[in-house]
């Protein structure tokens, strides 16, 4: 049911935006601050983790199948990648969960002419499950 939820909402994020992102480059860095954290415990998901501040870096042109993909790294030590789809970047990068599971952190938001907007969204998924939400904040490129 929790993986249906995160499903439901990473679709609607991606059905957003119907505006091709066709110009411009997406290297560079952008400062993502996470708020309104909520993770899964064995009681559903609770409260709210204190607001944090990362680091995401993109790297285009490495053509994953779209003209605007290539690597991601997240704070400097975790590795993924990005592709801008239909006017949304989707990032994923892997990470450790709990239990030292690989994960995959999550970021979407709406992409074009080579700048991310400032809401989206942020998602920890372990498992096939979602663990983690929050809403992710991305700031000016070059932020960080």
């Amino acid at each position: 049911m929790k993986t249906l939820a995160a499903i439901a909402a990473f679709s609607a994020v991606m059905a957003t935006g119907t505006a091709m992102a066709d110009s411009g480059s997406y290297t560079g860095n952008w400062q993502v601050t996470l708020t309104r954290d909520l993770y899964l415990t064995t009681k559903g998901y609770t409260g709210h983790r204190p607001k944090s501040t990362h680091c995401v870096v993109l790297t285009d042109g490495l053509n994953f199948g779209r003209r605007h993909s290539g690597s991601a790294v997240l704070d400097g030590q975790y590795e993924g990648d990005f592709q801008v789809i239909n006017g949304n970047v989707v990032i994923f990068v892997d990470v450790q969960g709990s239990g030292e599971e690989p994960a995959s952190a999550t970021f979407t938001a709406r992409a074009r002419d080579g700048d991310i907007d400032e809401n989206g969204a942020y998602d920890i998924i372990q498992g096939g499950t979602s663990y983690e939400l929050a809403n992710a904040t991305f700031g000016a490129k070059g932020s960080c």
